[in-house]
């Protein structure tokens, strides 16, 4: 350093160099003292980031405890999607309601249907031409399926009896009645179970 100061004094010979080099002095002495200090500081440096850590650390633990109201929002997200599921299903079940026939058409459709089973087990009877007849009694049938004005149904079905009773003539056909029937008990004081006759009205 004292070399550095004489040969600035031999060169210029001033008072400014001087100050110069005495500020150049100053400057490498802060620069020193601003190593050492952050030198110090380094351990408060990394208890910061273990204070950091640590904070972190609490802030996912703390997402963790809060995990159950997300699956309770998770819950209620779907019970609210369900709701118009079964809204729906009522109303599907509603136009099923509306579309029950009466009796009195279900009472129509079942002797229809008998009689069309009738029909088909008496021409199971026939000696010959078994096939022929039962596409002619299936295309019978589909002709007059679509039929509404009442008067024609009622015509159609007394004419569908009537050829069953001719072709119930010309095969023997008999309908087998169930054994359970009342209809089948043959009783003397009893007949048939109706009311009022036989014992005990008869004492």
């Amino acid at each position: 350093m004292s070399l550095f100061l004489s040969s600035v004094t031999k060169s210029s010979g001033g008072k400014k160099i001087l100050l110069s080099a005495n500020q150049h002095l100053v400057k490498q002495t802060m620069i020193l003292q601003s190593s050492s200090s952050s030198s110090k500081g380094l351990p408060m440096m990394s208890s910061s980031c273990t204070m950091m850590k640590s904070a972190s650390f609490s802030s996912t633990t703390g997402t963790k405890d809060k995990a159950p109201e997300v699956t309770h929002t998770k819950n209620t997200e779907q019970q609210q999607q369900q709701q118009p599921t079964r809204r729906r299903r009522k109303r599907r079940i509603a136009a099923v309601d509306g579309t029950v026939p009466s009796y009195k058409e279900f009472v129509h459709k079942f002797t229809v249907v008998t009689l069309y089973r009738d029909f088909l087990k008496a021409v199971n009877l026939m000696p010959h031409n078994k096939e022929e007849l039962i596409e002619q009694v299936k295309y019978e049938f589909r002709s007059n399926q679509r039929d509404n004005d009442p008067f024609q149904v009622q015509r159609a079905l007394a004419d569908g009896k009537r050829r069953f009773q001719e072709l119930q003539e010309m095969t023997g056909y008999k309908k087998q009645l169930d054994a359970d029937s009342w209809l089948n008990i043959r009783d003397v004081e009893d007949p048939r179970g109706r009311v009022g006759e036989g014992w005990p009205w008869s004492k």
